[in-house]
């Protein structure tokens, strides 16, 4: 319904593929472990703000590579087992790091965004004018969205028949943000807030009215005008320039709208109706926040694509992961069928768009690409913590128990009843944290990382000049393994 929803949507979805070997882009490193490396901006811009870097004199090579020693190679280590072990083809690793590669390329001033809008829409004193009539006026209605245009009618045909606005809000509105008020808007809407098709309905009814069904991108909407008044304006001279924002921002938010409405059309979507028809009846047991969780039932058909697209496909898991994903206030319940088509091409907008950046390359801008990578790393080793050290160190009820009995005293003498859960995490954490040296100096022993002293000089001479504004001669290692 709401355009600033519209626009959300176009900025928060996800998805499904990791990086490959055309977008990589490479930057200089100060030190690289089996080809993983720390970027020297991304060194220098972490060096700064510790005190290292305030306490120290100057900046030399010796302190730098103290610095990598003490932050940085742990995590190397980590990445070039992760990778070495295939954690990296892990379904749900590649599905995160396809997310961000569609929200990069996507997001609302983004490379795709920037790419698809026109540099100026043409604005006519004519146009300006008519909208300084129209925002004269703010409404204040209360609606029934629902997913499909038979249910909408039957409603219709129902509040005709005297049947009460307020019990079928609550029994079959799907926006939820009103369901709790009785289908109110709680504010004044004036003209360029909402769905074109939204406000021109508004705008023929007279107070207590209800419109038909009416349609916009995000369902059907039964329309009931609770009242109207007449917003004090400054004369149109004085307002001038703020029309010219907002319907600069009315023709935008239009002209994206109908882009999107053509992807759909352009990259064949279709939704495979024997998947969805058995997604449908798992999908109606929910947790208490919305979310939907993987049990034995959709373990079976997680896999099954659900919706296909020229270039691409989502399964059933994809879905579930975007879904849960979505603002508390968007996970509408599945109870129809229309519901969950509903989702389907909502969930499904920004893959489209992200086909579309595809086709035009925009996946090989050089930022976007270490955008990425720097995302997949950090999310690369908390997949590399879980499959190669927690997973590892799993604690039976039997140390915790002895934990307990050997550290009563740290416990204040509280039962184990009270206390097993803290129990239960600290002999983890001292399991984990043992696991962990362990292999790390194994890990130091199958790699050797490689200091590269031309880019660490660069570092030096550059976070010099930023500490004195002068360019000292550092005394620079050779290139070394250690």
């Amino acid at each position: 319904m709401s355009r600033s929803i519209l626009l959300l949507l176009i900025a928060a979805l996800l998805a499904v593929v990791s990086c490959s070997k055309k977008h990589e882009v490479q930057l200089p490193e100060l030190v690289t472990i089996n080809g993983h490396g720390v970027e020297k901006d991304r060194f220098e811009r972490d060096f700064v703000l510790t005190k290292e870097y305030h306490q120290a004199k100057d900046i030399d090579s010796l302190l730098i590579v103290k610095q990598l020693e003490k932050r940085y190679l742990d995590q190397l280590y980590l990445l070039a087992e992760a990778y070495s072990a295939g954690i990296d083809k892990d379904p749900e690793f590649q599905r995160q790091v396809h997310n961000e590669w569609v929200t990069q390329l996507t997001h609302i001033d983004g490379p795709l965004y920037n790419k698809i809008m026109p540099s100026s829409f043409g604005i006519s004193s004519k146009e300006l004018k008519d909208l300084y009539e129209k925002v004269k006026i703010g409404y204040k209605v209360a609606h029934i969205k629902v997913a499909d245009k038979q249910l909408a009618d039957s409603l219709y045909q129902l509040l005709k028949n005297g049947a009460s606005f307020d019990s079928l809000v609550d029994a079959y509105s799907i926006d939820l943000r009103t369901v709790l008020y009785n289908g109110v808007i709680p504010w004044y809407f004036t003209y360029g807030t909402f769905a074109r098709s939204f406000e021109d309905a508004t705008m023929q009814l007279k107070p207590g009215e209800i419109s038909k069904p009416v349609k916009t991108n995000t369902g059907y909407h039964i329309i009931k005008l609770i009242d109207k008044k007449q917003n004090p304006l400054d004369s149109y001279e004085k307002v001038e320039y703020e029309l010219q924002k907002r319907l600069k921002q009315i023709k935008k938010t239009d002209f994206v709208q109908d882009y999107i409405s053509k992807l759909f059309k352009r990259y064949d979507f279709k939704i495979d109706e024997k998947t969805a028809k058995l997604l449908l009846p798992l999908l109606k047991k929910r947790h208490e926040n919305g979310t939907v969780l993987k049990d034995k039932a959709l373990a079976q058909i997680w896999d099954d694509a659900i919706v296909h697209f020229k270039g691409g496909s989502l399964n059933v898991g994809d879905i579930i992961y975007k879904y849960n994903h979505l603002p508390r206030f968007e996970r509408i319940p599945f109870t129809r069928y229309g519901d969950l088509k509903l989702i389907l091409k909502m969930l499904s907008v920004q893959e489209l768009m992200y086909q579309d950046a595809l086709s035009m390359e925009l996946e090989q801008d050089p930022v976007i690409v270490q955008k990425v990578k720097r995302f997949a790393d950090g999310q690369l080793l908390e997949f590399a913590n879980k499959q190669l050290i927690e997973d590892k160190t799993p604690v039976t009820d039997e140390e915790v128990r002895a934990f307990y009995e050997k550290n009563k005293d740290a416990w204040k003498n509280d039962t184990f009843k009270r206390v097993e859960k803290f129990v239960r995490f600290r002999v983890k954490s001292k399991k984990e944290q043992a696991y962990k040296a362990k292999l790390l100096a194994e890990l130091k022993q199958k790699w050797q990382p490689v200091f590269h002293g031309d880019v660490i000089a660069r570092a030096v001479k550059e976070l010099n000049v930023r500490k004195h504004g002068v360019k000292p001669k550092p005394v620079l290692p050779d290139s070394t393994k250690k």
